[in-house]
Formats: structure tokens, C-alpha cells, sequence
């Protein structure tokens, strides 16, 4: 236990109360004592009780719980003052301690300390004899147990009556709270990422290729690469990870299906093989059990199918309220009416709840469990199915030397169980399908009897016999094997070998074909919700228009003549600043035009003589800022006035001055506009006292003065407030939020942000903005830490392990603070991006990383950042898919046909699938083609005739969705939505270099010749 260490009040609160609520009525106290632990023992209920409530193990610690809710602490010192970090006042319990002595010459005044404390136990209770609940079938080692077992034997006569407590403990167990599932989900990933990209990958390679490998060596090399979280693409501390047991591997005959068990003796048989992984996080375990065949016959695969769909009735079953008995009578009637001759080949065990006690033999799905223990929300089950010692098939079509060797299915994985919702698999990535784990390595026909007495295969096999493929993969006998395989250099994560030749598997195909079948539900789903919009839409007039028209009306130079300048010089032109108005002599008259009709204003010399030359707004010309002309089309319009003078002078000033008025004139029509389209927001009412805040070198996004602006962030009753260095506000309102993102910095990111998408445009500095963020520079903060320190002579190792720590702290500030926000304020939830389905491409000429959250598409760590709101999303259609090409664009079209769909381009073709597959959960149609199409075209031909859009078949015309984008044939139909001279040839596009060297050296900014060079016409829109 180190010097830092803490105990978190909260959490021990939460689950003392936790134990008060399910305590035994006629037990008095809870006695938890804890010595030094035995060789051999493992998960001791009163270790695991110590962990689940302080956080830390506390050897040679007595705690007693009374019923009263006082709590009795006897240890050292040390532990102590970690004990007394604990703030009970405010929550009803009382706890006093007691320090034992380390020395021998203390064993009289820690006698008579245990004397007090028994004797204040007993004094609670009005009882001549106290039920003392205890774990009686724990043995532990060390002096101060057995000295507590002495005074402990001395009271049992007198005053005590032992109750066993561990099946009370167990339940409390049972039921996890947030923090604990979040751990049981992280040890999930790692477990399915180690078993399904370590584990099999390379089992089948050392049976692919006749090597020799001990189960126990194989067992080892996986429990060191296990725990390596960052080499599986796990985000997770790594201290933190952990073996529940040593990872079992068992084939040859040799099985054992108990729990925890051992690998088999000898080297790796290409039979029937077991693999058993364990990985805990923060004590938090994950199990999943496979079982592989390697040329199995014809029974041995009716027999696993049975167990797998066995298995899925057994995940049927597990449903909140449901006794566990009745769970495993259900399952035990299955096979007795179906395959009654397995049924003494099946495992009395058919799962158990699991936590921080691994195994709970009080709560598991058999015959012995107590007929009231129930499945409960919260709970984290372990499933597994399994048949025991079973006889490989004695068929004539056999290989006869297999006959009388036994084999043993075991599958099993780990689950939470959701009150409402589906029981969540933790493991479901590695796959149990017989499709799956079934690997045929030889041509049963042409094998050969040649198996020694060992059961080893012998290697003099005839090189003329040739394997044959069954669809479910193969590899090939390596005749010139080495007997004294044991090399690390062949054991590779996500080495494929086999796995590589199974991409078109039967299970691949059906997902694929799932995936299809999907997505023409949602193009049909998605023509009615079409048809049924333009059916009901109505005129939309814009927004800004209308408002400009209620605001600006006529524009008048002068209320009256009498406000007109006097005494003006006859043919000379004057310019009138304070009422913004220009005099121009017209037949020896002085007509006033207001400056707002005037569209632009040009001067030409020629020799002695300037020309200045007006042109208005009219009818003919009118653009989107012409109101006022829109609102009187039935007047007069003058279109253009021309003037020649030879005072080049004055007209150089009218020319200037008019030129300064105009510009004024728009930024103050802009400005103003902009505060009538703002949504006014109600007043942010401030906290008192202390209020969730971030500080410190907290930067925001869109900056206030053109630059960097740092402050810090407060979270008041009904909103944000950033305030800067120099004093300038800046509120958010909750109610305003759309979306909220937290993204953490990790190993490719330099900063940690917090990042706000709005409901309606706020004004940072003098400009409209939708999107806020708050980030702090993690990694330009490392390097100015690291300034003012000398190189570490191991090469920059010391900075780098700084870094990590640097990011690693100013994440955990920023996930305090938004823990506190979402206790805080229960409409607001902060969405995490998922790292792991991230991909580039370039938006704006730089590139970019996009990443999905629960509701979104985000690109958050380059500005402008870029959110795509997945309900507003209306297809996705992936171009430029043709042979020969390396990276493609995919296009957003939104549900609004008036929003230019978003393009992002450049995107590598290796994420290609994951993006399909990311786009069919979100329920997104998607379609793909060669061409790159000029989606402002596209857009505009379905806004013009909507009806016929929907005539057509909406969507659909977009075809190629599942055509192989590889294909060779460069012959494509012309898209009825490409104008004349949309049609590129995709051979033209230029291409990054594939190489890692081009990769690692390509620029994220893009320059402009280039960019022109890759996309397509409409990216000028």
C-alpha cells in the first residue's frame, strides 16, 4: 500500500449501506479478519470484502460490523489513518479503532484491546450469547490471526455462537453499481481481443504448421501478452489489468472442465482443443471458454451444434426475477427430451455470478443452489455449457486410430444482466459459431493412419497427397517440422495464416447478406418517409429574408425637403454622410439616392478626363440583400448613371467616400441582422458556493479577439459561464446544448476537450458560432514543461513517460468535471467518441479524423470542427469506388434538401467496411459508385421536381450499392444527375503513396492545386 493511497468515502458508503440493507436478521455483528495469506488461496470472500470497500487489501485487519451501524477497526497505524480518511458523521455510522502492535513484547496489550473490543460487541446486544458472523472455512497464516483465534476460542465458550456469513456476503456481491460494470466492460474487451486475436489466431498456426508447443509454454507466452492492453487497442491503464487465472489450454484427451483448472501435459494435439481465458481489470473479471476442432467428424459437429443452440436457449433464459434452479431445470429438461444419452456427459454447472469474488459457489446456476437466489438486475453472470468425456464416432468413414479417444466441448462468456433490456454478451466479439471454430487442416479421405503412441502426428506424410479446401479454410503440413519449437518470433497479435483464406466464410456471407437485406428495408422506410414529407411540406420562406423585409421597408434619404443641403454648386456631385445619401446633378437638379440602392461604383481615367460610373440595384440584378427592391418591383429604376469630369480630384473623393458609407452601411446591416436571427436566451442564474469548475490553461474555441483566449469554465444552475483573462463573459444555457462531447487526448490526439453543438447560434466576439469548445493543449504543455529540464540520457524515455502522465491527470480533471455536470443536470450527457471506428479524410482542404459517438459524426480536434447529427442525415453515398483507386469520398445528403450535403474525401479504402457497417447500425441507407457527381445539381433537380424524385424511386436511382467496387469493368452507366462535363475519369486522380514512409510524411494541410486536382465540380459550391 503506498503513501498516496486513498479510500473513497462515496463508494464506502454506498456499499456499507449496501450490506446494512441485506443484513441477516439474527446475526448481531459481521466479523472480517484478514491475516497473511495461505499458499495457495485464492479469492478469500474477506479479501475480496476489504477490496470491495476500501479499495486496498489489509492484511493482518479486524473489522467488525455491528448491527447498531458501528464499526470496530483494529490495525496498524499506518492503516489507520487510511481508515480514518473516511467521513462518517453525515451518514449515521459510528466507527472507533485501535492500534495493534507489530512486536512480540505487544501480544498482552493487543489480548487486552481484543478483550475491548468483544466486550463493546457484546454490550450492544442484550443477548447472554451474540450470533459473531464470520467466513469459518478461511484459513489464514501470521501471528496476529493466530493470536485472535485464541481469544476468539475463549469467547465461543462464553459469550459467541459462530454464524457462517458467506452466502449474505455473496448477494451483496452479486449486484454491481456503475463503476463496477464499467471495469466489467473494459475486461471485456481485453478478454475477446486477446482470445480472438492472440489465442486462436496463433493456436491454429502452430497447427498449421506440425509445430511442437507444450500447453504450458503456449499458457505462459498468453499470460504475458495479455496484459499488454495497448497492443489489443484497449484504452485502459494498464497497471490496472490483470490475470484472473492462468490461462487454460487442453486438447489430446486430457480435459478438465472444473473451475479454476490447468492445461494438459504434453504438447498441442491437432484434436479437439479447449482454450479458458481470465482477464480482470481493477479486479474486475471477464471469462470466455472456446472450443476449437480441427478436422472434426460428422459427429463430433452435430454434437457442438447441439451444445451451441443449447447455449442460446440457456441466454434465453436468463430473465430478471427467474430462480436460478428453475434456469438449470429448464436447460437439464432440453437434453433430456432431445438428447437424452448426453445427459451424463453434461457439467453440473451452468454458470455462476462472478465480481470481485471470481467464483461464487453460493450463487450458481445447478442442482445445490438455494432455491431462492434469483437472477437480478446488476448482476454479471457467467454462462458456460459443456460436454464431458465424450467417444470420437467409431464410423467405418473414419479415421480408425481416432476411435476410443475422448474429446470435451466447453463454451462459456461473461454478461450483464440489464433490467428492460437484452442480456448484454462482454465477450460477443469472439465468436463461437461452428462455422468458426471448426478448421479442417487435412483431406479426410487421403488421410492416413499414421499416429504414433504418443497420439502425435507423425510428420512422414506423402507429399503427393494434396489438401483439399472445405469451404471453411485450411492450411498446409509443414513436412520439415521442428520437433523443439518453443520461438516467440511465430507468435504474432492478429496473425491471420488460416483466418486470412476465411474471409468469405459462410458466417461472412450471411452478415453480408443481413447487412443487404437491412439496408433495402431502409431505402423502402426511407421513400415512404420521402413521399410522406413532400405530401405535407409547405412553402418555407427564409428566415433572414423575412426579417429583413419586416425591418428595412423603404429606405428615404430625407423626411422632408427642408433637410436637403442648400446652396450646392450647380452640375457637381456631393455626398450627404450623415444621412447616407449621394446628390447627383441630374438636368441641373440635385436628385438625393439613398447609398443602400447603389450595387457598386467604378472610376476609369482617360487622360484629362475621369469617368464615374453608378450602378443601382434594379429588377434585373437582384440578389439576395436586395429587399428593398424585391418590395417595390412596380416603380421606376434608374440601372446605371455615368459622369465624366476633369477634376479627378473630387471624383477620387465621391468615389472613396461613397465606397466607405457603402461598407458601413453593410456591417451594420449584418450586425444587425445577426442579432435578429439570434434566439434571445434567458438570463444564466448563478450558483453560490462551490461550483463544478475547470481552469487553469483552458482555451476557447471560436477565439473572442482573434486570438488565443484563455479563462476558465463555471457550471451555474441553468448554464456554462467561460470568462476570460481579461474579464469578457461568455454563457451557455443548458437548455441551448444540442449535443455535448467530452474526448479525452489519447496516444494520436495533442489536446482534451470539452466541445458544446448548439441549438441556436450564440455570438462569440462579433461573430455567430453553433459550436463551443473548451480544450487544453496537453501536449504543447509537455514540451514546455520538458524546456526547462536537461535530456535524460535514455533518450527522451523519461519525457515521454512524463507525457503519458501529463495526459493521463489532465483527462481525470476533465472527467471530474464532467461527472459532476451529468450528476448535476439530468438533460445534459456528454458523449464520448469511439477511437476504435475512427477514419481520415479531408474536409476544408486539411485532413481530418473523423469518429462516431452515440448520436453523432464527429471531426473535433481541427477547427472548424465538423458534427453530424445522425437523425438529420438522410443517405450516405460512398464515390469515386472504382478499381485501381486507393481511397474514396463519402457524401452526407441531409434530411433538409436545402443544406449543402457535407463531403468528406480522401478516405483510405481499408475503412471502407467498418464505415458500411457503422452506417447500418445507425440505420443509415447507403449506396455507392464510380462517378463523383455534382451534388449541387443533384439537389437542385430534386427541389425543383420533387414529385418526380419520388416517381423515380427516390434514392434507388443511386444503384450500385452491393456490385463489387473492385470490378474490372471500367464500363459505367451515366448518372442521369451528372450534367455535360461532370464525367472524370477516376484514373486522373492523383493518389497518396500507400507506404508507410509517404504516410507518416503526408501533410495534414493539402495545398489548393492539389485538392483541385481531387474533387470533383461541385466542391467549388
Amino acid at each position: 500500500m503506498s503513501e498516496s493511497a486513498q479510500i473513497s468515502t462515496k463508494e464506502f458508503i454506498q456499499r456499507t449501506n449496501r450490506i446494512y440493507s441485506l443484513w441477516e436478521n439474527d446475526i448481531d455483528c459481521y466479523c472480517i479478519v484478514v491475516g497473511r495469506v495461505k499458499s495457495g488461496t485464492s479469492y478469500v470472500k474477506s479479501n475480496s470484502l476489504q477490496f470491495w470497500l476500501f479499495g486496498w487489501e489489509l492484511p493482518d485487519t479486524l473489522i467488525i460490523l455491528c448491527k447498531n451501524k458501528t464499526i470496530h477497526f483494529f490495525s496498524s497505524q499506518k492503516k489507520i489513518d487510511l481508515f480514518k480518511q473516511i467521513n462518517t458523521e453525515e451518514y449515521s455510522l459510528i466507527y472507533h479503532t485501535y492500534q495493534r502492535g507489530k512486536k512480540p513484547e505487544t501480544k498482552d496489550q493487543n489480548s487486552e484491546t481484543l478483550n475491548k473490543i468483544f466486550d463493546q460487541v457484546k454490550s450492544s446486544n442484550e443477548k447472554e450469547k451474540i450470533n459473531f458472523g464470520m467466513f469459518p472455512n478461511e484459513k489464514w497464516e501470521g501471528t496476529f490471526v493466530t493470536h485472535f483465534n485464541e481469544i476468539l476460542e475463549t469467547k465461543k465458550e462464553q459469550t459467541l455462537q459462530i454464524k457462517d456469513i458467506s452466502f449474505t456476503i455473496a448477494k451483496v456481491f452479486s449486484i454491481k453499481d456503475t463503476k463496477e460494470i464499467s471495469n466489467f466492460e473494459i475486461s471485456g474487451k481485453l478478454t475477446t481481443a486477446v482470445l480472438s486475436k492472440f489465442v486462436i489466431p496463433n493456436l491454429i498456426r502452430i497447427i498449421d504448421k506440425n509445430r511442437k508447443y507444450s500447453h504450458i509454454n503456449y499458457s505462459e507466452k498468453i499470460k504475458q501478452i495479455m496484459v499488454k492492453a495497448k497492443q489489443f487497442k484497449v484504452s485502459c491503464d494498464e497497471e490496472l489489468v490483470g490475470s484472473v487465472f492462468t490461462p487454460v489450454i487442453q486438447s489430446g484427451g486430457q480435459y478438465d472442465l472444473e473451475i479454476p483448472s490447468t492445461s494438459s501435459k504434453g504438447n498441442i494435439q491437432p484434436d479437439t482443443i479447449l482454450c479458458s481465458l481470465g482477464i480482470s481489470y481493477d479486479s474486475y473479471p471477464s471469462y470466455s471458454t472456446r472450443t476449437i476442432f480441427i478436422d472434426p467428424n460428422s459427429k463430433q459437429e452435430e454434437n457442438y451444434s447441439f451444445v451451441e443452440t443449447l447455449y442460446t436457449k440457456l441466454e434465453k433464459e436468463i430473465i430478471v426475477g427467474k430462480t436460478f434452479l428453475q434456469i438449470y431445470k429448464n436447460i437439464l429438461n432440453e437434453v433430456t427430451q432431445k438428447r437424452p444419452e448426453l445427459e451424463l456427459h453434461l457439467i453440473p454447472n451452468f454458470g455462476f455470478v462472478t465480481g470481485i469474488e471470481f467464483f461464487s459457489k453460493e450463487l450458481t446456476i445447478s442442482p445445490n443452489v438455494d432455491p431462492e437466489v434469483k437472477v437480478e438486475n446488476g448482476m454479471v453472470l457467467v454462462l458456460r455449457l459443456g460436454l464431458h468425456n465424450l467417444n470420437v464416432s467409431k464410423d467405418e468413414n473414419e479415421n480408425k486410430s481416432e476411435n476410443g479417444k475422448k474429446y470435451s466441448i466447453l463454451i462459456s462468456d461473461t454478461y450483464i444482466v440489464q433490467e428492460n433490456k437484452p442480456l448484454q454478451n462482454l465477450t460477443v466479439n469472439s465468436n463461437k459459431t461452428l462455422s468458426e471454430i471448426s478448421y479442417q487442416i487435412t483431406d479426410k479421405n487421403k488421410k492416413k493412419s499414421n499416429q504414433n503412441q504418443n497420439g502425435e502426428i507423425n510428420n512422414q506424410q506423402n507429399n503427393s497427397n494434396k489438401e483439399k479446401e472445405k469451404g471453411k479454410g485450411r492450411g498446409s503440413n509443414n513436412n520439415n517440422t521442428d520437433n523443439n519449437y518453443n520461438r516467440d518470433e511465430d507468435m504474432d497479435v492478429d496473425s491471420s495464416l488460416i483466418l486470412e483464406k476465411r474471409l468469405r466464410t459462410k458466417e461472412y456471407t450471411e452478415q453480408l447478406k443481413k447487412r443487404e437485406d437491412h439496408q433495402r428495408f431502409l431505402e423502402e422506410k426511407k421513400l415512404q418517409e420521402i413521399e410522406n414529407r413532400f405530401l405535407k411540406k409547405k412553402s418555407n420562406k427564409n428566415i433572414s429574408e423575412e426579417i429583413r423585409k419586416q425591418k428595412i421597408g423603404i429606405l428615404r434619404s430625407y423626411k422632408s425637403a427642408m433637410e436637403i443641403p442648400k446652396h450646392l454648386r450647380r452640375n457637381r456631385i456631393y455626398v450627404d454622410k450623415k444621412h447616407e445619401t449621394v446628390l447627383l446633378p441630374l438636368y441641373g437638379k440635385h436628385v438625393p439616392f439613398h447609398i443602400s440602392y447603389i450595387k457598386n461604383i467604378t472610376k476609369n481615367d482617360e487622360g484629362d478626363v475621369v469617368y464615374l460610373r453608378i450602378n443601382f440595384n434594379n429588377p434585373s440584378n437582384i440578389g439576395k440583400k436586395s429587399i428593398a427592391v424585391k418590395e417595390n418591383m412596380d416603380s421606376i429604376f434608374v440601372k446605371d448613371l455615368t459622369f465624366r469630369s476633369s477634376d479627378a480630384q473630387h471624383f477620387h473623393e465621391v468615389w472613396r467616400v461613397i465606397k466607405e458609407i457603402k461598407k458601413k452601411i453593410t456591417n451594420r446591416e449584418t450586425d444587425k441582422l445577426m442579432k435578429m436571427t439570434i434566439v434571445k436566451q434567458e438570463d444564466l442564474i448563478l450558483s453560490r458556493g462551490n461550483v463544478p469548475r475547470l481552469a487553469g490553461d483552458l482555451f476557447l474555441k471560436p477565439t473572442i479577439l482573434g486570438r488565443k483566449t484563455s479563462g476558465s469554465l463555471e457550471a451555474h444552475r441553468n448554464g456554462f459561464r467561460f470568462t476570460s483573462r481579461r474579464g469578457q463573459i461568455i454563457d451557455i444555457l443548458y437548455k441551448n446544448i444540442k449535443h455535448a462531447f467530452f474526448q479525452p487526448c489519447g496516444d494520436s490526439d495533442t489536446i482534451t476537450l470539452i466541445h458544446f453543438h448548439l441549438q441556436f447560434e450564440i455570438i462569440v466576439g462579433k461573430k455567430k458560432t453553433r459550436d463551443v469548445q473548451f480544450y487544453t493543449e496537453v501536449v504543447e504543455k509537455s514540451r514546455e514543461i520538458s524546456r526547462y529540464h536537461v535530456r535524460d540520457r535514455y533518450g527522451g524515455q523519461n519525457e515521454d513517460r512524463a507525457e503519458r502522465a501529463l495526459k493521463k491527470r489532465i483527462n481525470q480533471v476533465f472527467q471530474n468535471f464532467v461527472s459532476k455536470i451529468e450528476e448535476k443536470v439530468e438533460s445534459l450527457e456528454f458523449d464520448i467518441p469511439y477511437n476504435d471506428l475512427e477514419f481520415t479524410g479531408v474536409v476544408s482542404r486539411y485532413q481530418v479524423t473523423f469518429r462516431p459517438t452515440l448520436s453523432c459524426l464527429v471531426q473535433l480536434s481541427s477547427w472548424p470542427t465538423t458534427v453530424i447529427t445522425i437523425d438529420e442525415v438522410e443517405i450516405a453515398y460512398f464515390q469515386r469506388m472504382s478499381f485501381g483507386l486507393k481511397n474514396f469520398d463519402l457524401i452526407f445528403v441531409f434530411k433538409d434538401y436545402t443544406t449543402t450535403p457535407l463531403h468528406i474525401n480522401l478516405i483510405p479504402k481499408t475503412f471502407h467496411e467498418n464505415i458500411q457497417m457503422w452506417l447500418d447500425k445507425s440505420e443509415i441507407p447507403y449506396y455507392s459508385g464510380k462517378a463523383a457527381l455534382n451534388w449541387t445539381m443533384v439537389m437542385k433537380i430534386i427541389r425543383d421536381d420533387p414529385k418526380q424524385f419520388v416517381k423515380d424511386g427516390g434514392w434507388s436511382v443511386l444503384s450500385n450499392r452491393f456490385g463489387d467496387p473492385d470490378s474490372d469493368n471500367d464500363e459505367e452507366e451515366e448518372s442521369e444527375f451528372s450534367p455535360p462535363g461532370s464525367d472524370e475519369d477516376s484514373e486522373e486522380f492523383n493518389e497518396p503513396s500507400d507506404s508507410e514512409d509517404d504516410e507518416d510524411n503526408f501533410s495534414d494541410e493539402i495545398s489548393e492545386e492539389t485538392l483541385d486536382s481531387l474533387t470533383s465540380q461541385d466542391d467549388e459550391d
